[in-house]
């Protein structure tokens, strides 16, 4: 048999099939069409339970007279809004609207100690059920301009504490990608995620915030900002391919710690107090918050779309705080106090999306 032209035959005969073979790359973006609408759903959860106590004043331990302390704390959020988008351009909404559905934040906080027990829960609604807020984006300011519709007068203040981006576009990787492939995440946008849209002019059933949380409690972005500075950490993506219904597959792994003082926030709120007598309020040198966080999630992403179809993560929390303060009950009585007390938990977040 003549072999010369044998070999060359069946390298061009086995050519479609070690093409085949090779990982195919894909473009993952976030791309919805002009006038596209996205329904958004979240609904997040958080629980958490006291793991450790301690407690000092005037260098005594004051653990042991305390006594045996319980608490535990479980908070849900929902929230529902409608994204209609205007203009998109690489990658990212630069005009939109955002129409407001139902959204709640409902809680307990359990406590027990000294052989006594207290429960406490708490309801917020939201203010923006119905309203439709326009979103545009200024280069020049490096943010998005809020504002109502052209025939509706509204709360200007409010606008300043609504998040823009809540899309989970940041979960994204850049360029095209092959199964298997992974890509470093910026966790900081992530907080939007935890708490959608921000503060949505939360209040009480009865219309009382502010006398019920004992002061002026408002998410604004000076305390989001705090708490994307805390999201420091390894966040990973990796591309897991199509599922059957040609949607994108991403799996997500965090694991995050980081901590902020809040020292100056606290002094400046409780200046801000009615009535308050300076001299009365105590001092605060440390009032530092530790999170961490650790969890995994999957993102699944309609790619002739281009927006997000779901996600969903569980993940391991562990939220410290550190207290080191002192006050002045009566003139030349000078306290000291420290205490340390640690939550472990746990936080599921859930999200639905649809055109």
């Amino acid at each position: 048999m003549n072999t010369k032209y044998l070999l060359p035959a069946i390298g061009l005969a086995t050519l479609p099939f070690l093409q085949s073979s090779k990982p195919t790359a894909d473009s993952i973006r976030f791309a919805p069409s002009t006038e596209m609408a996205v329904a958004m759903e979240f609904s997040n959860s958080v629980e958490f339970f006291l793991e450790d106590f301690s407690a000092e004043m005037m260098g005594q331990d004051m653990t042991e007279m305390v006594g045996d302390v319980e608490a535990s704390m479980n908070v849900d959020i929902d929230v529902e809004f409608t994204d209609t988008y205007r203009e998109v351009d690489g990658g990212m909404p630069v005009a939109f609207t955002r129409t407001y559905g139902e959204a709640s934040i409902n809680g307990e906080l359990t406590g027990a100690a000294q052989g006594e027990s207290d429960t406490q829960s708490f309801e917020l609604m939201d203010g923006m059920d119905g309203h439709t807020i326009i979103f545009e984006w200024d280069a020049e300011e490096d943010d998005y301009v809020r504002s109502y519709p052209e025939d509706v007068e509204g709360d200007e203040e409010i606008l300043e504490n609504l998040s823009a981006r809540v899309d989970l576009a940041f979960l994204l990787p850049e360029g095209e990608v092959s199964e298997g492939d992974e890509w470093e995440i910026d966790p900081a946008p992530l907080v939007e995620v935890l708490i959608p849209g921000g503060d949505l002019n939360y209040d009480t059933p009865e219309g009382d915030r502010e006398s019920a949380a004992g002061g002026e409690q408002e998410m604004d972005e000076e305390t989001l900002e705090l708490l994307r500075q805390m999201m420091s950490g390894d966040a990973t993506g990796t591309y897991n391919g199509m599922n059957d219904d040609g949607m994108a597959v991403i799996g997500v792994t965090l694991d995050l710690a980081g901590d902020t003082n809040l020292a100056d926030m606290i002094a400046d709120a409780m200046s801000n107090i009615p009535d308050a007598d300076p001299a009365e309020m105590p001092s605060f040198d440390d009032f530092t918050v530790d999170l961490a966080l650790e969890g995994e999630g999957t993102l699944i992403w309609d790619p002739r779309s281009g927006h997000v179809v779901s996600f969903s993560m569980s993940a391991e929390t562990e939220v410290s705080l550190s207290v080191a303060m002192g006050m002045e009950p009566q003139p030349g009585m000078f306290m000291e106090m420290t205490g340390q007390v640690s939550m472990g938990g746990t936080a599921e977040i859930e999200v639905e999306a649809s055109h």
